[in-house]
């Protein structure tokens, strides 16, 4: 990552990290100069230099798809809608993507999910998740990754017991806050004593930290033990956890010391 987005390493959902390139040269039948825009993976790498090679019996049943016949025709620019997954395989997994053309969803154990436009935002700076142009690619992409993670047990799957499948009403942003005296800050540095709180701007970037956010987020979903649950008296039973509470703080007022509304 070479400090990209404040990490050395690999292991992150980022370009620079689960990004592969691939560069062929095959003058015989690859057009010079083309494009290729689908989202591929390296599982679909075998297949696909096989066919290239004209070994059609290879006896193997591969896990990728062979993209030989994408390579092969004349268009200079090419891009369709495969659908690729990468997800952590440590110890402890904190995310899974899905990426399709230009858009790339990633939900975690640690934050609300993330979409990512690839053309418009390269640096993978700004989430894109609840902008409202995007509201119907972000639900496609999280019905996907929702059917592949229970079906190919992700570990994240496996192992998160508990993550959020919206973004809370209540919910911290994420983004470094600009002062008027040109320093910055974030939600993360400040108390609910803090002076900053007082300020309309932090309370609405930072409803967790400076107030007592007590609206349930009833549109929004959370993934509990391998299935997605709304704010009802179903979810009552796992109130105890923190992302739960800050999802429905009504629902668990008993925790979070809301009055029912």
């Amino acid at each position: 990552m070479a400090e990209e987005h404040g990490s050395k390493k690999k292991g992150r959902p980022y370009r620079s990290s689960a990004g592969i390139p691939f560069i062929i040269r095959y003058p015989a039948a690859v057009k010079q100069g083309k494009v290729i825009e689908t989202a591929w993976s390296s599982i679909d790498f075998s297949p696909s230099i096989l066919s290239l090679m004209n070994i059609q019996n290879h006896e193997i049943d591969f896990d990728g798809d062979n993209f030989a016949e994408e390579l092969l025709n004349q268009a200079l620019k090419t891009d369709d809608s495969h659908v690729i997954y990468t997800f952590d395989t440590g110890r402890t997994p904190v995310w899974a993507s899905v990426v399709q053309r230009e858009l790339k969803l990633v939900v975690s154990s640690m934050d609300a999910p993330w979409l990512f436009d690839l053309k418009s935002d390269p640096d993978e700076l700004i989430n894109f998740f609840d902008h409202p142009d995007y509201t119907y690619r972000s639900e496609e992409l999280l019905n996907l990754i929702y059917d592949e993670m229970r079906k190919q047990s992700f570990p994240l799957a496996v192992k998160s017991l508990t993550m959020y499948w919206s973004t809370p009403e209540c919910f911290d942003s994420k983004d470094r806050i600009q002062l008027a005296n040109k320093k910055a800050t974030s939600c993360r540095d400040l108390t609910r004593n803090s002076l900053k709180c007082t300020k309309s701007k932090f309370k609405k970037l930072c409803p967790e930290t400076c107030t007592k956010c007590c609206k349930n987020s009833w549109n929004s979903q959370i993934w509990l033990n391998g299935e997605l649950k709304y704010c009802t008296s179903q979810i009552w039973h796992k109130c105890k956890r923190k992302k739960v509470q800050t999802l429905c703080p009504n629902t668990c007022k008993r925790f979070t010391g809301c009055k029912k509304l």
